[in-house]
């Protein structure tokens, strides 16, 4: 670089680097706020070669950017389309069959991470459901067959029962009539495909069981049933009376006495209708009591009862579950019963 300072008077006062030619080289001129006059001037060539160095080293820099940047995105690009082709090939591996198959998740990122997490759930669910559906088919043609077994012929069973009722009238077997005309009754209401039934009407069938389990033995068994006049239309669930009452003759008679009783009251009270059932038979142990009323305090039910458990448990739950499904929150229910002091069901349903 060249510097000249001129005074006012035209005189060279100062100058620093080499003499360049004025004429061939362009100068920079300024003055001062007293008259100096200063000229700075460059090499035509030192500029060029500042020039050609700065765009030397900015093309250079931008090669190598680009060069780098090259390389980053093909290896991204490559680990991307690597893990799209995994993704691709698994789909269709499991589309042709192979239901098992899952996609790999640990070589997977971000979008694609989440795309083969949620398909994996995806397959999941859709083989839980097919298992299920199987399930359901599986137990549905269970009980197809079940249904077709217990509708062979029913009218042949009836007519059979009606004709051994009649000869036994006309060999004056009054009584062997009367049972074969309570037995085929009871058939006829358990066969039914009815889910509710009046309250008299559940009343009756539970006479009619009491009944046939009295003529085994007359002399020890005795039952009785009562209901508030107004209540013999009531609608209740089908068969939620009845298992009470088959507990009784099945686990709670004494044969070693000869008054075993059991008794159902329907009566009317102060805005609900209570339900009693009582006998004075064996009772329950403090254990067995206190796991009913555990069943009975449930308001959820997932049907887990395995064939293990106690039939008496059984038929309580599923009478208490059918009053729950029925009634909701104005049905409740209680159990008192000890060791050789019987048992008392009290059922009470609100009025709506």
């Amino acid at each position: 670089m060249a510097v000249t300072v001129t005074s006012p008077f035209d005189t060279e006062i100062f100058h620093i680097g080499e003499r360049v030619n004025r004429e061939h080289e362009n100068w920079f001129v300024s003055v001062t706020s007293h008259g100096y006059q200063v000229q700075v001037a460059v090499p035509k060539n030192f500029v060029l070669q500042g020039t050609v160095t700065s765009s030397a080293l900015i093309v250079g820099l931008s090669l190598l950017f680009i060069v780098i940047l090259y390389l980053t995105l093909r290896k991204t690009f490559a680990n991307y389309q690597k893990q799209v082709v995994d993704l691709v090939d698994s789909i269709q591996t499991i589309a042709q069959g192979q239901e098992g198959l899952r996609i790999d998740t640990l070589e997977k990122d971000q979008e694609l991470l989440l795309i083969a997490e949620t398909t994996n759930d995806m397959l999941d669910r859709l083989e839980k459901n097919i298992h299920d559906i199987y399930q359901l088919e599986l137990s549905q043609k269970d009980a197809n067959m079940r249904a077709l077994q217990a509708q062979i012929n029913p009218h042949f069973m009836y007519n059979t029962l009606e004709f051994l009722r009649m000869y036994a009238v006309m060999q004056s077997q009054d009584e062997l009539a009367d049972i074969i005309y309570e037995f085929s009754s009871l058939l006829r209401n358990n066969i039914s495909d009815e889910r509710e039934t009046l309250l008299k009407q559940e009343l009756e069938f539970c006479r009619k069981y009491s009944y046939l389990c009295m003529v085994r033995y007359p002399k020890s068994i005795a039952y009785g049933f009562k209901i508030d006049p107004g209540l013999e239309n009531m609608k209740i669930p089908k068969f939620t009376l009845q298992p009470l009452v088959e507990n009784y003759f099945a686990h709670g008679v004494d044969h070693r006495r000869t008054d075993n009783v059991i008794s159902i009251k329907a009566l009317k009270q102060d805005g609900f209708v209570e339900i009693l059932v009582v006998d004075n038979g064996r009772g329950m142990s403090v254990e067995k009591l206190a796991n009913i009323r555990e069943k009975l305090n449930q308001r959820h039910f997932e049907h887990q009862a395995s064939y293990s458990d106690q039939k008496q448990s059984i038929g309580i739950a599923n009478v208490h579950e059918r009053f729950v499904l029925y009634f909701g929150d104005r049905y409740a229910i209680s159990v008192e019963s000890a060791k050789q002091a019987g048992v008392q069901y009290r059922i009470t349903i609100q009025d709506e």
